[in-house]
């Protein structure tokens, strides 16, 4: 990648390629799907080390379902498309905090991000049990199921270019290119389709 040359980068469409890679080299993540996936940039000022890097969001219900009831009501997700394909997840890297990771930190969200998704690739995020839906017994014990993926992944990556890309962090987008590029979606919010049942 020459920098000096390049004055405009593509976020959303750089790490699109990235988990096209991942679902490709490893079965835990062959039923992802990148063109039912939408990579979007948001914004994350927060100074505290809890700051969000990134999320992914499910636009479907349990069983890929468009809609639920809740409390007597039913609720509807708002379709979503790109290209003419029906997006199943939104997955959002917040800036600038998620730059100025190390290249490890990045690819582990990423990696931790994407391990959410369903494996019936359906809309609706992976159910890790019934104690606590989202992680199970907690983040690490979530995180033991793609760690080798993740370690195997930072090595093949260092051999590619997409390390020195890995590696730059917000200063360095912000003096070598005039603009960031990527998709800015707002998260859908679901709607209530009819009065109580």
């Amino acid at each position: 990648m020459n920098k000096k040359n390049v004055k405009t980068v593509n976020i959303s469409k750089i790490y699109t390629h990235l988990i096209d890679l991942i679902s490709f080299r490893y079965d835990i993540f062959s039923h992802i799907d990148s063109s039912k996936i939408v990579v979007c940039l948001s914004s994350n000022r927060d100074g505290s080390k809890g700051a969000t890097y990134g999320k992914v969001v499910p636009l479907c219900y349990l069983n890929g379902s468009q809609s639920v009831i809740y409390k007597n009501q039913k609720y509807t997700m708002p379709l979503v498309k790109k290209n003419n394909n029906i997006i199943k997840y939104l997955l959002y890297i917040y800036l600038p905090k998620f730059f100025d990771l190390s290249v490890k930190g990045k690819l582990y969200v990423l990696f931790h991000e994407l391990y959410h998704i369903n494996p019936n690739f359906d809309g609706d995020i992976r159910n890790m049990g019934n104690f606590k839906r989202v992680h199970g017994y907690s983040i690490k014990y979530f995180n033991s199921f793609f760690i080798k993926e993740l370690e195997d992944f930072e090595k093949y990556i260092k051999l590619t270019s997409y390390q020195n890309f890995l590696e730059m962090d917000h200063n360095f987008f912000k003096n070598n290119y005039l603009s960031i590029k990527g998709f800015k979606v707002k998260i859908p919010k679901p709607t209530i389709i009819n009065q109580k049942l």
